[in-house]
């Protein structure tokens, strides 16, 4: 299960407007120590200053200006320091490694007299790429922030190479039930009110897990695999959040689950929402692989519904096609058709694709997310350990230790 936001998480957001007048959210966070964003914000000019490390990093240009800086070398309160000496209105530090941070500007008795925010390194490199009359509006207000998948949720493939997670549920800065205190100092997380505010993977299973409840009492008669595979069928795709191996088919949809009228999964015995087709070794040549999927009405006295069916294959990639058996489907009870993936191993480039299955009808439509990785060839098997005992080379064999 991945973690993602609701509607009642908040968070400042600065507006990066590009030179094509296109515009993008990019969240930050106000560091300990800070002064104050400017209030109202206005829409300035960014540059970029490196790690802020030497005067030259920091050119002339930057004064009146938002100082954008990469986090690395030496402290923040130095690179906003550097920052402010050099006449730049803000400083702006992106991280150098994946994801978001916080950050203090320490107990120094002098601090910076500027605004000084924290940003990821995919938000900063954005900006880096984009900052020819770019201009970037530093909000003071927090405003929501949902269907934002968490820096620390579960990501796949998982150990067989399937998608990994199913889907997302709110897991940031919930409102929970919580002990009144620990069995120990220092353990759990103990609140004398009863309540806590906690995130993480395991805030966002109890969502999923009480949408099921909430699907078995309104349809006792489904099954546990149509309750999930409905929970999957429905959710909602959150864009910009990355893949399959982020967000599985995307962030808990209840009212749209507990409304489905039937289920799109693979047609074999082990009836699944999301298919995996594994790594697929082309050797150079053209090479295609197939799925049966079914749809099944989930109705005890199902009316036929007609399905239109269609496939795609995120970004488009070239050598690597996507075919459905039936372009539509009439299902009183169930459906049956093939999703065949063709790729031409001398144009398909190695690495991971997804793409999704939709079957749309007047009553929904259910979305079926699969996943497929292109290699020319198996790597290179490693070579088996050399033991040496007692100056002799011995071979391990299985898990037994060498004699």
């Amino acid at each position: 299960m991945g973690a993602s936001t609701d509607d009642g998480v908040t968070a400042l957001v600065a507006e990066a407007t590009l030179a094509d007048e296109t515009s993008r959210q990019v969240e930050m966070r106000l560091m300990e120590g800070s002064v104050p964003l400017a209030d109202p914000a206005d829409a300035l000019e960014y540059v970029p200053c490196g790690m802020a490390l030497k005067p030259e990093d920091l050119p002339e240009r930057v004064s009146g200006k938002i100082a954008l800086i990469q986090r690395g070398e030496i402290t923040f309160r130095e690179k906003a320091m550097a920052a402010q000496r050099a006449g730049a209105i803000a400083a702006v530090i992106y991280n150098n490694h994946e994801g978001s941070f916080f950050g203090s500007l320490g107990d120094e008795t002098e601090q910076p007299a500027i605004p000084v925010v924290a940003i990821s390194r995919a938000d900063g490199e954005f900006l880096l790429a984009a900052s020819q009359d770019a201009r970037l509006r530093l909000s003071p207000e927090e405003v929501p922030q949902a269907d934002r998948l968490a820096d620390f949720s579960s990501r796949g493939p998982n150990h067989d190479g399937w998608i990994k997670p199913d889907m997302t549920a709110p897991g940031v800065n919930i409102y929970s039930a919580t002990i009144v205190q620990a069995p120990m100092p220092g353990g759990g997380m103990p609140d004398p009110s009863s309540y806590t505010n906690a995130s993480g993977t395991s805030m966002a299973t109890p969502h999923v897990a009480g949408a099921a409840a909430l699907i078995r009492q309104a349809h006792p008669e489904w099954s546990s695999m149509q309750v999930k595979a409905a929970l999957v069928n429905t959710a909602r795709w959150m864009g910009g959040q990355g893949g399959v191996m982020d967000q599985g088919n995307g962030s808990l949809d209840l009212p749209r689950a507990l409304d489905a009228r039937a289920i799109l999964v693979t047609a074999d015995d082990a009836y699944s929402p999301s298919h995996s087709f594994g790594t697929v070794y082309n050797a150079g040549q053209v090479k295609a692989v197939s799925k049966a999927l079914t749809i099944q009405a989930l109705s005890t006295e199902p009316a036929q519904e007609t399905y239109n069916l269609s496939v795609e294959i995120a970004g488009d990639p070239e050598g690597l096609t996507a075919e459905l058996s039936a372009t539509s489907g009439e299902c009183t009870r169930t459906a049956c058709f093939d999703l065949t993936l063709i790729a031409d191993g001398a144009v398909l480039a190695d690495g991971t694709y997804y793409g999704f299955v939709r079957a749309e009808a007047p009553s929904g439509t259910l979305r079926m997310p699969f996943y497929y990785e292109a290699a020319e060839q198996p790597a290179a098997r490693p070579p088996e350990p050399i033991i040496t005992q007692r100056g002799t080379p011995r071979r391990r064999i299985g898990n037994m230790p060498a004699s």
